[in-house]
């Protein structure tokens, strides 16, 4: 199967990507506090090539 074939005719794979944060942080006032900062990203990118590779064990 040909790229286009596996994209729809495109010739780009989504990709998606997530970062996430724990942040704490403290003032010089005594005041504290913590958070969690989360962002995602989408973009399609064109591939000019592409390989299978078969590892061992659980997760590669």
């Amino acid at each position: 199967m040909s790229t286009a074939d596996r994209t729809g005719g495109t010739g780009k794979w989504p990709v998606i990507a997530t970062t996430n944060w724990a942040v704490t942080w403290q003032s010089n006032t005594g005041v504290s506090g913590a958070t969690t900062l989360s962002a995602t990203g989408t973009d399609a990118l064109e591939i000019g090539e592409y390989r299978t590779v078969l590892v061992q064990g659980a997760g590669g």
